[in-house]
């Protein structure tokens, strides 16, 4: 099901989404129009279509939202989304006091997680084309493997009950790794909690 939502919004102007969209639908805005989620306001199931901007603002909720090519997600303060999917083309920007659960950017794509923003990997999620600035803070969350992954200078990557990590995983110089007791880790590092390297 297609239906157009919200307002129509022309180059820098805004768009507010509305909390009663239904799963399965689409952000058909003008291209290069801004859509905000406040307070209180959820979507779900939704694709963000190319040239859009969405911005998920403080106490707004978006989940098993796929962004198109040349299309931006933008989590702010307060701001949570859950299982986003990012395609060849498309940008996810997580800033300060937001968190993306369970994030997958295919090859092209990107995710950029600025200090003190959260991305919190489950299940058979990876770091593949992630992209952590220092301040940022990478969870591995249940049934989550973290490997093949360097803890960069100014990053925290917290290994959360359920979550794992592997040999190939080693902290540099300046990056804090934080175990749960109940972990399973085999990292390349001593295990202590927390740990800078």
């Amino acid at each position: 099901m297609q239906r157009w939502l919200g307002e129509l919004a022309l180059e820098d102007e805004l768009a507010e989404i509305a909390s009663d969209r239904g799963a399965g639908t689409q952000i058909h805005d003008l291209p290069d129009a801004v859509d905000e989620l406040g307070s209180g306001a959820s979507i779900s199931g939704e694709g963000l279509n190319p040239g859009i901007t969405a911005k998920v603002l403080s106490g707004g909720f978006v989940s098993a939202v796929e962004i198109s090519a040349t299309a931006v997600g933008e989590v702010l303060s307060g701001g949570l989304a859950d299982t986003i999917r990012v395609d060849s083309g498309g940008k996810v920007l997580v800033f300060a006091g937001g968190t993306a659960v369970d994030v997958t950017v295919s090859a092209g794509g990107a995710a950029t997680i600025s200090s003190g923003g959260v991305v919190e990997l489950v299940g058979s999620d990876t770091t593949s084309h992630l992209t952590f600035l220092s301040g940022a803070t990478l969870e591995v969350g249940f049934g989550a493997t973290l490997s093949n992954f360097t803890v960069s200078k100014g990053v925290t990557v917290e290994v959360l009950s359920g979550g794992s990590t592997t040999s190939t995983l080693s902290v540099g110089n300046g990056g804090t790794l934080i175990t749960e007791a109940a972990q399973t880790a085999n990292q390349s590092v001593p295990l202590t909690t927390p740990h800078t390297g």
